[in-house]
Parts: structure tokens; sequence; C-alpha cells
């Protein structure tokens, strides 16, 4: 990824579709009630902790997931690209 292509997640993080610098729009989805990953403040019970270690692990397999799905969306690309090379 690019340096632009950060400024403009960084810039649009908060909005429910970004738009890359190809021009294709990605949906984000907004997580209610999460927070930043990291240490939270004042005591924290075991339950939790737990609960938010299984909060980051949703995210991860949500990610994860999506990356499946760009990746398929790609190939398809290049698939019909070549198709279309090879009719001309």
């Amino acid at each position: 990824m690019s340096r632009d292509d950060n400024s403009v997640i960084g810039s649009n993080a908060n909005e429910d579709n970004v738009q890359g610098s190809s021009g294709i729009e990605i949906e984000l989805e907004i997580l209610e009630g999460s927070s930043q990953a990291g240490p939270s403040s004042g005591s924290q019970t075991l339950g939790e902790f737990f609960k938010e270690v299984n909060s980051i692990q949703d995210m991860i397999r949500s990610i994860k997931e999506n990356l499946i799905a760009i990746q398929d969306l790609h190939k398809r690309i290049l698939i019909t690209l070549t198709q279309d090379e090879s009719s001309r």
C-alpha cells in the first residue's frame, strides 16, 4: 500500500466507505462500542480481559475474511483482463 493510500484510509476511517487510489470503493464495517486494541485504563477483571481477547480475535478473523474476498476479486479482474486481451 502506498503512502497516498494510507492517508486516504486514515483520513476517512470513520466513514462507511473509502475510495482507494484505483477508484474502487471499499465498504468499511464500523464496530459499535469497540475500542483501540491495547492496554485499557484502570483495573480489569479476568472476564473483561478474555472478552477483549475474543473481540480482537473476531476482528482478526474479519480482516482475514476481507483479505480473501479482495484476493478473489483481484483474481477475477485478472481473468477478465486476460480474456479481453485474448479476444482482441
